[in-house]
């Protein structure tokens, strides 16, 4: 019968990360025994890591979280993790131990397996702050067109007299008539009255 070989299921195996955020892990013992582990990284100084050690029991699943130092990195650049993971040995204690790492060291190098994880460093975009808009018109002002009626009176004549002439249209003129007309009527009707009386 074969010999079982510890493994881990990573997810994912790579990632991008902004510079000022953090992304997160999923391993996975996907074995029928326990499992040990530590992820390392080319520049810890830079990174801060929840959860960077620790048991897997068979089937489990436990969330690596990861992020930037304040003052991290300004360019884009490349880095790796570096997983070991073993099982957890019968002289192995690992109950109540807080520092798995120096356990997972002190396992023989053949029966550690490792798996490298593929980090991307991205800066953080400068936020976008709206500014009013402001808009600069070289165009000359508008011209105003005149009305029809502000154009006849400007092409109007000067003369008072004229323009007393040109006030007097048939509209103008018949609503001036209007009383004279009303009270010939009211005579006509007093005439017949009176004819009719005699």
């Amino acid at each position: 019968m074969a010999q079982e070989v510890p493994k881990i299921s990573v997810s994912p195996e790579e990632f991008t990360i902004e510079n000022g955020s953090e992304t997160t892990l999923q391993l996975t013992n996907i074995c029928f025994k326990p499992l040990m582990y530590r992820l390392l990284s080319t520049a810890p100084e830079k990174f801060h890591v929840a959860n960077r050690h620790g048991v897997l029991l068979s089937g489990s699943t436990i969330t690596v979280r990861i992020g930037i130092v304040a003052g991290g990195m300004d360019e884009k650049l490349k880095e790796e993790f570096r997983l070991e993971y073993c099982f957890v040995r019968p002289g192995d204690n690992v109950e109540g131990v807080k520092d798995i790492s120096s356990v997972v060291k002190k396992v023989p190098k053949e029966e550690r397996k490792k798996k490298l994880i593929k980090c991307t460093i991205r800066a953080a975009e400068p936020s976008a702050q709206s500014e009013p808009a402001r808009t600069t018109s070289t165009s000359k002002p508008e011209e105003i067109v005149p009305s029809a009626s502000q154009a006849a009176r400007e092409q109007s004549p000067r003369n008072p007299s004229a323009a007393k002439a040109a006030n007097n249209s048939p509209a103008v003129a018949k609503g001036n008539n209007m009383p004279m007309i009303a009270g010939i009527a009211a005579l006509v009707v007093l005439i017949l009255a009176y004819f009719m009386v005699m």
